[in-house]
């Protein structure tokens, strides 16, 4: 797994988003399928997993502020939709809550795998 470090890294060189993820997908369809059942259910439930063991951790938000408006701002820049750049905002708010508190979470650890294949998460399914 990659540190925050190397995750901001990726992100400022363009290596996990960049246009290449984007011109490929059909964003409302995306925006769809991450709205609807399995994955609404999947997200949620690892993100409340993540905040309770993020709050008894009681660790700085510094690194992930900066992950999550990275994040935010490249998928805006690509696609000028706000929505989709929330939703990739939120996503690597969980994934680097995740590689900080170095949990093991199946889920959480997909979403970063289909990021870095350049693939926007839409499935449940578990990282390889």
């Amino acid at each position: 797994m990659p540190t925050i470090d190397e995750l901001l890294q990726a992100l400022s060189a363009n290596q996990l988003l960049n246009s290449e993820l984007f011109a490929v997908q059909d964003l409302d369809a995306v925006l769809d399928l991450r709205d609807s059942e399995p994955f609404d259910s999947a997200w949620m439930t690892s993100f409340n997993t993540i905040a309770s063991q993020w709050q008894a951790a009681d660790m700085p938000l510094t690194a992930i502020d900066a992950l999550r408006q990275q994040a935010f701002l490249h998928a805006s820049r690509h696609t000028q939709q706000h929505e989709i750049a929330s939703y990739i905002s939120d996503d690597f708010e969980l994934i680097g809550k995740m590689l900080l508190l170095q949990l093991d979470e199946p889920f959480i650890a997909h979403l970063l795998h289909e990021y870095q294949q350049h693939r926007l998460p839409t499935s449940i399914a578990t990282a390889q």
